[in-house]
């Protein structure tokens, strides 16, 4: 299993748009892709799912998967929501 831990820095948070990105890059795999923040853990590849771990800005979320490209492509999205 593959992890990667990010600081949400988006001023909004991960509120529907982002998530859906998320969703589609999450897709893109037939491996699992699941975010954890806090005690909550949502499957990656729904956005309903993520929408309910509630990512503020300086939330700190894992995303795990057993296919490390899709941790790593999820991460840098994730990362690159700061100028948005």
């Amino acid at each position: 299993m593959f992890s990667n831990s990010i600081k949400v820095n988006n001023q909004t948070g991960i509120h529907a748009r982002p998530a859906s990105g998320i969703v589609n890059i999450a897709n893109k795999y037939n491996d699992d892709v699941n975010l954890i923040n806090g005690d909550k853990t949502a499957n990656g590849k729904s956005l309903i799912n993520i929408l309910a771990l509630s990512m503020k800005c300086g939330d700190e979320v894992i995303v795990e998967s057993k296919n490390e490209a899709a941790v790593n492509e999820i991460t840098a999205y994730i990362d690159a929501l700061k100028e948005d």
